[in-house]
């Protein structure tokens, strides 16, 4: 283990600490890899097996309920046949009468009917195609259990492999992690064996040229120590993003949104993506914050306030941003329901629109802010922003090129 190095340390105690710490032996102990042998393709390969065989199942399983649906038809067929024709087993062969003659209009038949006992005999012979019809109903039964039961253990199967080719992922990413931390680690040794190699040829005596070695080195080591931290990426991220929120908390405020007088902080979370407001004693994410007035508010405080910082900073973004209809959360049908706005509504409408022209005027005019909304202020400076009004027929796309079409 290397020591920590004094605030005042003297050339030789700097030069025994950097031995020391060119000399450290690397821990070269490292999780056991699940993957050897290519244990992740065969994992991979019976994954595909079982998805197959997981997909015969189902179609076999499918087929046999075809079977049983056709078969339970069939046998309804029969009960209803032979219903129909065990009824006849009430009369008798006198009241029958003669086949060859029609009982209505006592004329000859081109083809006599069936006798009583033609159609006992088809009353047999549906009797016994019924009875072997339902004899196979207990095999075909049990051949489903059977088929759900290997379904059931398929997936069993599917779920172990898809643990055990988690568990090898993650034990492949520590071995990198774990590699490339060793990797570092032998830079940084080499560096401090280069420096070392150049003071060595340096007399005892000059002190003053070993102290302004040790600086640069101090220095190296530490310029080396931020190439090797992974956390300055996210850290500098998460700076930036606390200047956006200053803005984006002002401006909640301003617009009076839910929660936003009594949060510390609202900013963009990386995790989820999305608005979060940062209280006292809790994170408030915007999902827990109800009212489309408070959805549309917190997404555009949170554009304006990213685009701002953008434009400052001279980024590669386009200079423009469009919201269509962010007064939608006041008008939740037509045109029409204007007239039930509220004077707190047009307030809360007006303050929408005022922040807007306030980020154009303070970006010096290199934003540009494009809406599309129903709402239309009487307000001077917004009649001025007014580019076109879609009313009357007048629209988007003008009436003639759709007659034309």
């Amino acid at each position: 283990m290397v020591q920590a190095v004094p605030e005042r340390a003297s050339a030789a105690e700097l030069s025994v600490l950097l031995r020391e710490a060119a000399d450290t032996v690397v821990d070269p102990s490292a999780p056991p890899v699940f993957g050897e042998d290519g244990m992740q393709e065969r994992l991979a390969a019976e994954r595909q097996a079982l998805r197959e065989q997981l997909h015969d199942l189902n179609e076999a399983g499918a087929l046999l309920d075809s079977w049983q649906q056709e078969s339970q038809a069939f046998t309804g067929e029969l009960h209803t046949q032979l219903g129909r024709l065990t009824s006849l087993q009430l009369l008798s062969p006198e009241d029958a009468g003669a086949p060859e003659v029609c009982p209505l209009c006592n004329q000859a038949l081109e083809e006599p009917d069936p006798d009583i006992e033609q159609l006992n005999d088809l009353t047999r012979r549906l009797q016994s195609e019924l009875t072997d019809a339902e004899a196979l109903q207990p095999s075909r039964t049990r051949h489903r259990q059977e088929l759900n039961e290997q379904i059931a253990d398929v997936r069993r199967r599917l779920q172990a492999n898809a643990s055990a080719l988690q568990a090898l992922q993650a034990s492949n990413r520590r071995l990198q992690e774990i590699n490339d931390q060793h990797a570092r680690q032998a830079h940084v040794q080499g560096r401090i064996l280069q420096e070392l190699q150049r003071t060595t040829s340096q007399s005892a005596d000059e002190s003053g040229s070993l102290r302004r070695q040790a600086a640069r080195m101090q220095e190296r080591i530490a310029e080396l120590q931020e190439l090797v931290d992974a956390d300055d990426v996210r850290a500098e991220t998460e700076s930036r993003l606390s200047r956006i929120a200053l803005d984006m908390t002002d401006w909640a405020r301003e617009l009076d949104l839910e929660h936003a007088d009594e949060a510390e902080e609202v900013r963009i979370s990386l995790s989820l993506l999305n608005v979060v407001l940062r209280t006292e004693t809790s994170r408030i994410p915007l999902t827990r914050i109800g009212s489309a007035k408070n959805w549309i508010g917190y997404h555009l405080v949170a554009h304006l306030a990213l685009h701002t910082y953008l434009l400052k900073h001279q980024r590669p973004v386009p200079h423009f941003v469009m919201f269509d209809q962010p007064t939608q959360a006041f008008f939740p049908e037509e045109v029409h329901d204007v007239g039930a706005l509220t004077d707190a509504d047009w307030e809360a409408v007006r303050s929408y629109f005022s922040l807007m022209r306030d980020v154009v005027n303070r970006n010096g005019q290199g934003l540009q802010i494009i809406v599309c909304d129903h709402v239309n202020l009487r307000d001077d400076w917004f009649r001025d922003a007014v580019i076109e009004n879609w009313r009357q027929g007048k629209a988007l796309i003008p009436t003639d090129w759709i007659t034309e079409a």
